[in-house]
C-alpha cells in the first residue's frame, strides 16, 4: 500500500509540474493582434458613447460593409459597428448585445443569410482569450475543453515553454502581424475594416456556392431577444445583407423563401429589401460578402437613404 501511494504521489507531482509548464508564457507578451481581438476595441467603444447609440450587429458584412463616420455624420447619432465574424453564430451575436445595448440604443441587425445559431465553438472560445465578457457570449461545452486540452493545448504549449524555459526572457509577441487585412489593427475607431480599401481585389472571390432552402429556425431566435429589447426599450430593426450579383441570381429562388418566411414570421421591422444592396461582383473584395471601396461606399450611401426614410 505505501509503495503504491509513492507512486501515485510521483504521478500526480509530474502531472502537476506538465499542466503547470503547458500553462506558463516563458517571455512573451500576450499576442493581443489578431482580427478577433477587434471585439477589444469595438467594446470599449461602446462603453465610451452614451445612449442613444447605433449599434450595427452582425457578421463580417458589416466589418467589410459600411462607413460608420458617414452614417454617423448623416445621421447624427453616435455608431458602433460590432460586425465581426458570421461563425461566431447568432446566439453569440445576440448575447453579446444583450449585454452591451442600454435603454434608447438603436439596434441594426444585418445576418448573413441562413445564419447558425450555435457558431464555431473554437472561434468563440478565440474571440474570449483577450476579451473576459465575451465568455458570456456562449455556451460552454467543459467536455470538448478538457479533450482539446490534452490532445492539443498542452503538448503544443509544454514544447514551447520547455524551449524557452532556460532561454534569456524575451520581450516580443508571438505571431503578432499587424500589416495582414484580417488584423486587428486593420479597424477603425469605429469597427470598420479599413485595411484593404486602396489594395488590389485578389483573383478570386470566396464562398460562392447555391444555398439549399430550409426554413431560418433564427427567426425564432429573434422573436425572443425582441420581447428582450421592448422590455429593456431597446429598438430592433433588421436589414438584408449586401451580396454579388451573379451570386444573387443563382439563389434568388431560394432568397425569396427566406424573404417571405421573415415577412411572415419575424416580429422586427424589415428595412430594406434583399436586392436593395445586391451589387456587381467588381463591387465586392475576397468573399461574397465583404465590399470594396466602391461597394462599400455605394451600400452606405443607400443605407443613409433607408436609415432616413424610416426617421432613424
Amino acid at each position: 500500500m505505501k509503495y503504491f501511494i509513492q507512486k501515485l504521489t510521483i504521478f500526480l507531482l509530474l502531472v502537476s509540474l506538465i499542466v503547470f509548464l503547458s500553462g506558463r508564457n516563458y517571455g512573451f507578451k500576450k499576442e493581443t493582434s489578431d482580427y478577433m481581438d477587434a471585439i477589444i476595441d469595438k467594446h470599449n467603444r461602446l462603453e465610451n458613447i452614451v445612449s442613444p447609440r447605433l449599434i450595427f450587429v452582425g457578421g463580417s458584412n458589416l466589418a467589410f460593409g459600411i462607413d460608420s463616420k458617414k452614417i454617423q455624420d448623416s445621421i447624427g447619432l453616435q455608431v458602433v459597428n460590432l460586425g465581426l465574424h458570421a461563425g461566431l453564430g447568432l446566439e453569440y451575436i445576440i448575447n453579446e448585445i444583450k449585454l452591451t445595448a442600454k435603454s434608447s440604443d438603436i439596434v441594426i441587425l444585418s445576418i448573413e443569410y441562413f445564419l447558425g445559431i450555435k457558431g464555431d465553438y473554437e472561434l468563440q472560445k478565440f474571440s474570449a482569450r483577450n476579451f473576459t465578457l465575451a465568455n458570456e457570449f456562449y455556451t460552454k461545452n467543459y467536455y470538448t475543453d478538457i479533450k482539446t486540452f490534452f490532445a492539443k493545448e498542452l503538448p503544443k504549449n509544454l514544447q514551447t515553454n520547455l524551449n524557452q524555459l532556460f532561454r534569456p526572457l524575451r520581450n516580443t509577441t508571438i505571431n503578432s502581424d499587424t500589416t495582414s487585412i484580417y488584423s486587428r489593427s486593420s479597424f477603425n475607431i469605429y469597427g470598420d475594416v479599413i485595411r484593404h480599401l486602396n489594395k488590389p481585389l485578389p483573383n478570386k472571390l470566396n464562398d460562392r456556392g447555391k444555398f439549399n432552402y430550409t426554413y431560418w429556425v433564427g427567426i425564432d431566435y429573434l422573436n425572443e431577444f425582441v420581447k428582450y429589447a421592448k422590455i429593456n426599450n431597446i429598438q430592433i430593426y433588421f436589414l438584408y445583407p449586401n451580396y454579388p450579383e451573379t451570386e444573387y441570381n443563382v439563389n434568388k429562388e431560394i432568397i425569396m423563401k427566406y424573404a417571405s418566411d421573415i415577412d411572415k414570421d419575424l416580429n422586427i421591422q424589415v428595412l430594406n429589401n434583399t436586392n436593395d444592396f445586391v451589387f456587381p461582383d467588381s463591387m465586392f473584395y475576397d468573399t461574397v460578402y465583404h465590399l470594396n471601396k466602391l461597394g462599400r461606399e455605394k451600400r452606405t450611401n443607400r443605407l443613409i437613404e433607408i436609415l432616413k426614410t424610416h426617421n432613424i
